[in-house]
């Protein structure tokens, strides 16, 4: 039945480009009206992070989000069949030449919308890219996800895996490329801190980024995804100083994070509970 499943979800995916933005758009709308639990998240993480923008300007941002995700997962179900080769027919990497330094290097990518296209195209142009990734509860789609990846060349560690942290460092010694998604939020513990994330004071964020660099021996380099209407670009930035503290790495990824998510405010993925991790005596900001 699951094999049924999957196949039944690459059929979208043949649609040519025009076909999917249209299809992704309705299913995006669709959405909207579906997962109202998701949508108030949303709604709330905007009014939280974003309070300078009107109620009428964060209603739209919200419909202009769910329209990308809907355009994403079309382009995703397009992935399932599609070979790695015509990924740059829709993905533009700025300083891919970044990719071919022998040193190992952790690629810290932010929460944003296409994160899995610019994944498979990084692991499209360099050999022995790696990602971290947190299993999500749902297995049909924790499955579907992980098995999209590795069709395009990415070796998933899971975050449970309890060597993922020693693999993840023996790879970049190695020279080897390692995925990053820097978690908002963080539940509480040795490597989360509290750091500021556009309007928000206190956002929980893991700081030990520094700390895995310097074991592995390996640089830094933020990506960060944009889409549009017929591309995703990732820019590969140059590298970030990173230090072992773990107050200066969550307030530095952070603070890069919130100006990219400043520039494309429809872009950043709000759905998650972002905020739901708070200081001792700080009221608890959602109604779910």
């Amino acid at each position: 039945m699951r094999a049924l499943l999957f196949a039944l979800l690459t059929l979208p995916g043949r649609l040519p480009l025009s076909w999917r933005r249209f299809c992704g758009r309705l299913l995006g709308d669709l959405a909207r009206v579906v997962v109202g639990r998701r949508r108030r998240i949303a709604a709330r993480n905007l009014e939280m992070a974003l309070p300078e923008f009107s109620q009428q300007k964060r209603n739209q941002l919200l419909r202009a989000h769910f329209h990308l995700l809907g355009e994403s997962f079309m382009d995703e179900l397009w992935m399932t069949s599609a070979p790695s080769s015509k990924l740059r027919n829709i993905v533009v990497l700025e300083n891919a030449a970044a990719l071919q330094n022998k040193r190992g290097a952790i690629l810290l990518m932010p929460h944003f919308i296409g994160m899995n296209i610019a994944g498979a195209a990084i692991a499209n142009t360099s050999a022995g890219v790696m990602a971290l990734y947190r299993p999500m509860r749902n297995k049909f789609w924790d499955d579907f996800f992980s098995r999209l990846r590795r069709r395009h060349g990415v070796n998933m560690v899971s975050a449970k895996d309890a060597n993922a942290l020693r693999r993840c460092i023996s790879h970049l010694r190695g020279g080897g490329k390692l995925i990053y998604l820097p978690d908002i939020d963080a539940k509480r513990g040795k490597d989360s801190v509290f750091a500021p994330f556009l309007a928000v004071q206190n956002a929980a964020t893991y700081g030990n980024i520094g700390r895995i660099a310097k074991a592995g021996a390996a640089q830094v380099l933020p990506c960060l995804v944009t889409m549009n209407a017929r591309q995703y670009r990732v820019k590969i930035c140059a590298p970030m100083e990173c230090g072992i503290g773990k107050m200066q790495n969550a307030a530095a990824i952070n603070a890069m994070t919130g100006e990219h998510a400043r520039e494309n405010p429809a872009a950043y993925y709000w759905l998650h509970r972002r905020f739901k991790t708070r200081p001792e005596g700080e009221a608890y900001p959602y109604h779910d």
